[in-house]
């Protein structure tokens, strides 16, 4: 079944919806493989927020962690930088 996710004051939506991407073959292959950050310019400075990078890195914390659950606090904390409409 995988890591169970903290819930970070009223993210029980958004964690349903991380536990559906986490387990999606291909998306969590993808990220397990770092194909997104073997992609990115290693020299490059990231300014804007990166949601595939936080993806990535939450996909290999969930199938790589020995705990029984983990918090999602990179993606939960930037969702405004995805989109607006994500505020409080």
């Amino acid at each position: 079944v995988g890591k169970g996710l903290n819930n970070l004051n009223n993210t029980c939506f958004c964690n349903a919806v991380l536990q559906c991407l986490t387990h999606t073959a291909p998306l969590a292959n993808f990220c397990l493989d770092r194909g997104h950050s073997r992609r990115l310019d290693s020299t490059a400075a990231t300014v804007a927020y990166d949601a595939l990078l936080a993806v990535e890195r939450h996909v290999i914390e969930a199938f790589g962690s020995s705990q029984s659950s983990i918090s999602p606090i990179d993606i939960v904390t930037n969702l405004t930088k995805i989109g607006s409409h994500f505020a409080a």
